[in-house]
């Protein structure tokens, strides 16, 4: 499985950010925004159902579902946890993955947001290769792009 974990401090309270993590309409400018679909990724998350644990959400590419999601944790202003359910691309290239956001006060005037990115490919010969090739790299981008959606979205509220 490929880990990758990114902490970062930001002026604003655990409210505020979890108002910007837990609104699925902005996940937009949170996901990976290179032809992700080409990666089995969306651009989009879908809620169908209330928001909060076991809502599932389809991640959308234009109109078309690219994978199903379920949330695991739904902490308010604490925890945000989505696992990946079902892929609906390309069998070879069919993964698991998880993401998920904690937040937690890190002064008087700072919160810390930690985002967390598991993937393994599901496949018998590139699940191998996730295990043994240092793919986790491959990771940093999301997570990276993850971070400024975030600010950015905490700057226009």
């Amino acid at each position: 499985m490929a880990r990758r974990e990114r902490t970062f401090n930001v002026i604003d309270t655990p409210e505020r950010i979890w108002a910007a993590v837990s609104d699925f309409a902005a996940w937009s400018n949170y996901l990976l925004g290179e032809e992700p679909k080409h990666h089995g990724w969306g651009r989009t998350l879908r809620p169908l159902d209330v928001p909060g644990n076991g809502c599932r959400l389809e991640m959308l590419h234009g109109a078309k579902v690219v994978q199903e999601w379920v949330v695991q944790a739904w902490e308010p202003g604490r925890r945000l946890a989505l696992q990946s359910t079902k892929w609906y691309g390309a069998e070879v290239a069919a993964m698991s993955s998880a993401i998920s956001i904690d937040v937690a006060q890190a002064s008087a005037v700072e919160s810390r947001v930690t985002i967390t990115v598991d993937a393994i490919f599901t496949h018998p010969i590139y699940g191998l290769i996730t295990k043994i090739a240092p793919v986790g790299r491959a990771l940093e981008p999301f997570l990276a792009h993850m971070e400024r959606g975030i600010l950015a979205r905490l700057e226009r509220a």
